[in-house]
């Protein structure tokens, strides 16, 4: 069983919004061709992501209890009372990301790692990223001038990063634009502070929000 399985997964060949068949100005931004200096973390030619979206995350906890319960049928309702809080929870945290980020000033964010198209597709904002999901190469002088330029035209004052991938290039724009860092979890992993922490899906979801409000309000 596949948690994501019964999920369409994005292309990483097509800019995300442009699937939905939005009129987004990604002018300078390439999914596909950046390269970013964290191992074994070319995913190919779909975006894995989908964990990310809440909504998405449902149907993921839902195939787990299905899975479960199938293998260990005595304790099914167990399995489904644990699902059905989840379920809650969830859809409680997807009204969350569209309440907050519908209100925000500005829908750009800059992004060192291209992991958030499952947003753009979901809440309508929009990532501006240096480095894409493929580590095979790095962005090019032109693309990194017209990420400079996007930055500029849209006042961006943050650069996210992430706790677990790092990345010079992300830097050097960071400085280039005078602008401050932020860190997103995008929940590839899990530090060990969190988890000693006890920090949940849920809570480094918020954690995340509380991230784009700041990005998204500045």
């Amino acid at each position: 069983m596949k948690a994501a399985e019964g999920i369409k997964l994005l292309s990483t060949k097509e800019e995300h919004a442009h699937e939905e068949g939005e009129d987004h100005d990604h002018e300078g931004e390439d999914h596909d061709h950046d390269g970013h200096d964290h191992d074994g973390h070319d995913h190919g030619d779909k975006d894995p992501h989908a964990w990310l979206d809440p909504v998405y995350a449902q149907q993921m906890a839902k195939n787990i209890k299905d899975t479960l319960v199938s293998l260990d049928p005595d304790h099914k309702d167990e399995y489904t009372k644990n699902y059905e809080q989840l379920k809650k929870e969830l859809q409680s945290l997807d009204q969350e990301f569209k309440t907050t980020l519908s209100k925000a000033k500005h829908k750009e964010i800059l992004v060192s790692h291209a992991a958030y198209g499952y947003w753009e597709k979901r809440y309508g904002i929009e990532q501006i990223s240096v480095l894409g999901l493929s580590a095979s190469e790095e962005p090019s002088q032109k693309q990194l001038e017209n990420i400079v330029q996007q930055a500029e035209k849209h006042h961006i004052k943050y650069v996210i990063f992430e706790n677990n991938v790092s990345s010079k290039v992300s830097d050097t724009i960071r400085s280039e634009i005078g602008a401050k860092s932020l860190t997103l979890k995008n929940l590839e992993s899990i530090t060990e502070d969190d988890a000693k922490n006890g920090e949940s899906y849920v809570s480094l979801m918020k954690q995340n929000l509380n991230t784009l409000k700041t990005a998204l309000n500045d």
